[in-house]
């Protein structure tokens, strides 16, 4: 007993002979590449995706890097931020005691040394009459 599908036609047997044959057009056979065309096109590409994955670690380092300095530049800038806000209170401290006519709780030096360059000498004339 024959299945319906294996019954054959005369449409079907057209189309089993035509992809059975196999193309003889020269055409045809020059748009196929050997074996060796092959490799060097995969090895290009190959090549290609590495390069492109050099750039995209180059670009990515670039970016941390950058990032990395930013950080430490805002560090720095926040650690000059509070050493000037240190001397900012410990002058106005100063001031304050001064005009109350307390002792503040900072020493001769730390004084002068927050003093500005006029007050500096004013002080050392003073000092030295």
């Amino acid at each position: 007993m024959e299945s319906p599908c294996e019954i054959p036609t005369p449409h079907t047997q057209q189309i089993a002979a035509k992809s059975s044959t196999p193309p003889s057009s020269p055409s045809r056979k020059q748009e196929l590449m050997t074996d060796k065309e092959m490799e060097e096109v995969e090895t290009v590409f190959r090549e290609r995706i590495s390069l492109s994955q050099v750039e995209r670690t180059k670009q990515s380092v670039a970016v941390n890097v950058f990032a990395l300095f930013t950080q430490s530049r805002r560090a720095q800038a926040d650690e000059k931020l509070n050493e000037l806000t240190k001397t900012r209170r410990k002058k106005w401290r100063l001031a304050f005691a001064d005009v109350v006519g307390r002792k503040a709780s900072v020493s001769e030096e730390e004084r002068v040394s927050l003093m500005g360059p006029a007050e500096r000498k004013a002080y050392k004339k003073e000092c030295y009459r």
